[in-house]
């Protein structure tokens, strides 16, 4: 992974990651990396990037793999939706909720199509 320091107008490498094809999403400060392909297998593993130690931490999977998705934040959770598997489409949309007690899975519906490959982001408003 790279960073971009505008001040500084350059590029600087911070911590490396073995999967494509993942969904991104910032919550609460820090950066968290959903699912994706890693060469060899599609994944549901979710990785968040704690910037003062510059480091990747495993946190709860997804509950099905998941690669070229969209990932967007919304009311304290992370919502992965569309995207494809080793022999599926997903149209499930799941979220994350990141407040205590923990990361909870949460279903949340269908898609009315699957949907691959997916992009999007949320913006407040």
């Amino acid at each position: 992974m790279e960073r971009y320091d505008p001040s500084k107008n350059s590029w600087e490498t911070v911590a490396s990651m073995s999967r494509s094809t993942l969904g991104v999403a910032v919550l609460a400060g820090e950066l968290y990396a959903l699912g994706g392909y890693d060469g060899q297998s599609y994944l549901r593993s979710v990785e968040k990037y704690i910037p003062k130690v510059k480091e990747w931490q495993l946190v709860a999977p997804m509950s099905r793999t998941r690669s070229c998705f969209a990932a967007a934040v919304l009311d304290g959770m992370i919502y992965a939706i569309g995207g494809y598997g080793p022999a599926h489409m997903n149209r499930y949309v799941m979220g994350r909720s990141l407040c205590p007690p923990g990361y909870q899975k949460t279903p949340l519906g269908s898609l009315i199509n699957p949907s691959v490959p997916t992009r999007g982001t949320a913006l407040p408003t």
